[in-house]
Parts: structure tokens; sequence; C-alpha cells
């Protein structure tokens, strides 16, 4: 069981009602990687994030991690599934257990992120962050040749980092809000994919 993971399932579910209300696991892993993204953003070692992501052949990011947490915290009842069975929401027990691991300095931290990246839902329609992390080349690749290849790898870090400079010197430093640059990201390549 990975902690982090753990957190991060169910704070994605707390954040995204607000916008969405239940959730796909295809959101999951998109609000999760974008969150892991913010962290780059902001200077934190990949390593930090505490859990690898992969590009799948359909074109997103998938965590191993984030998945069996989810299986988890479906057995445990923590969220349930809605009506709708591909998509799920918090309960009452994963709400009382999401309110105990924030107050963890770690996952205080962390949820700076996934807060961030969640909230690009209440500015930006879903699809649009879909096609922004989508416009990833290892992404990208990993679709069109029908496997899976590793993100967060080292030359994939240079990439995302040359972006990301770019970014910093159009939005300013990430110390106090972390929004702003990710509604400006998400926009920027969701746009240009969908042009």
């Amino acid at each position: 069981m990975n902690p982090a993971a753990t957190f991060d399932v169910l704070a994605i579910h707390g954040h995204l009602r607000r916008s969405i209300g239940p959730i796909s696991r295809s959101e999951l892993h998109l609000f999760a990687y974008l969150g892991c993204l913010l962290s780059l953003y902001d200077r934190m070692p990949a390593s930090e994030w505490r859990y690898p992501f992969a590009a799948t052949q359909s074109g997103a990011p998938f965590s191993a991690d984030l998945d069996s947490a989810f299986r988890d915290a479906l057995l445990d009842g923590v969220i349930s599934v809605d009506v709708n069975p591909e998509l799920s929401q918090l309960t009452t027990e994963g709400d009382e257990e999401l309110a105990d691991l924030s107050t963890l300095l770690t996952m205080k931290a962390r949820d700076r992120y996934l807060e961030a990246a969640c909230a690009t839902s209440l500015m930006l329609p879903v699809s649009m962050a879909r096609e922004a992390v989508g416009s990833d080349a290892r992404i990208k690749s990993a679709a069109t040749l029908q496997t899976t290849r590793a993100l967060l790898t080292s030359d994939w870090y240079t990439d995302i980092h040359s972006q990301f400079d770019a970014l910093r010197s159009a939005v300013g430093d990430a110390s106090i809000d972390l929004l702003a640059p990710a509604v400006v990201w998400v926009r920027y390549f969701g746009e240009r994919e969908s042009a």
C-alpha cells in the first residue's frame, strides 16, 4: 500500500466533487498526473511524488500504485461506485479518512498540487486537460505505437522543465498560487492539440 497514492485517491475525489461530481478512473489518473506536473513546476524532484506514471496505449497517464489504491479504497468502503458503475465518489467514511489524512504535514504539502490540478476543472473543460496532458510526445507515441512507455524519465524531465521555464517567465513563480500556471498550461496545450 502506498500512502501517497491512497491520499491522492481520496483528495482527488474530494476536490472534484465540487466541479464534476462522481469521477471516472481515467479522470483520477489524469488529475493525479496533473498534480505531479504542478509539483515539478514548483521545482519538486519527480521522485518526491512517491509513485510513477506510464503513458498507456489509450494516450493517457496511468499509475499502477494509484490504481491499486483506488481498488483498495473501493474494498474499504471509502469510495463507492455511482449509479453509473464507471464513476466513483467519496463515502461518508471516505470524507472522515480524508479529513484525518489531511492533518499530516506530508499530505498537506502534496494536496496543494492536487487541489490546483482539480481546480482547473472549475475553469476549463476536463476534455481540455485530457488534450493538454495527451500532447506530451511520450504519451502520443505510446498511443500511436500501441505500447506503454514510462513517464518521469530523465529525458522527459528535461522536456517538461523547458516548458515550465517558459511558463514561469510568463506567469511567475508558483510560491503563492498554482492555479494560474495550471490553467495557462492546460489552456495552451489543450487548445493547441484541439486546433
